[in-house]
C-alpha cells in the first residue's frame, strides 16, 4: 500500500493526470494549504500524547489496556451463539417444511442411529428386486 501511496504522490508531482497518467495536465494543480489545526488537535499534541509517550510505563499501560480490549472482543465474539434454524428462511405453506418436519419426526437426533446398506452381490440386478427392496421397511419393522 506505502509503495502505491510513494507512486501516487510521485505522479501527483510530475503534474500528471489521475487515470491516464501518461498524459500531463495543463495547468498547474494549486499549492497544498497545508493542515490548519483546530482546538481538539492542540490539545491532543500538546497534552494527550506528551501524558501517554512520557514514560515506558504509560506505554506499556496503553498496550494493555488495548489488549484487554481486544481479548474482550475475542471472548465475546466466542459466546454468540446462532439462534436460527432451516425453517426460518423457508416461507410459510411450503413443502419443504413439510419434508423437514418428516425428517425431524423419522430422524431425530435423539436415540440411537443406525446406517443400513443393502449390498448387492454376484452382479445382481437391482430392478429384478425392486418389489422386495419396497417391502424392506415392514420387514425390518419388528425388529
Amino acid at each position: 500500500f506505502v509503495a502505491v501511496v510513494v507512486q501516487d504522490e510521485k505522479r501527483q508531482r510530475a503534474n500528471k493526470l489521475d487515470v491516464l497518467c501518461c498524459f500531463k495536465r495543463k495547468g498547474e494543480l494549486p499549492a497544498d494549504e497545508g493542515f490548519q489545526e483546530n482546538y481538539l488537535s492542540k490539545y491532543f499534541r500538546k497534552y494527550h500524547a506528551p501524558a501517554i509517550l512520557k514514560t515506558v510505563w504509560n506505554k506499556i499501560g496503553v498496550l494493555l489496556v488495548f489488549a484487554g480490549l481486544f481479548a474482550f472482543g475475542v471472548y465475546g465474539a466466542n459466546q454468540l451463539s446462532v439462534e436460527d434454524s432451516q425453517r426460518d428462511f423457508i416461507p410459510d405453506g411450503s413443502y419443504v417444511n413439510d419434508y423437514i418436519s418428516a425428517g425431524d419426526r423419522y430422524f431425530s437426533s435423539g436415540g440411537t442411529s443406525i446406517d443400513l446398506y443393502v449390498v448387492f452381490e454376484d452382479g445382481q440386478d437391482i430392478y429384478k428386486k425392486r418389489s422386495s427392496l419396497a417391502q424392506l421397511r415392514e420387514r425390518v419393522s419388528g425388529l
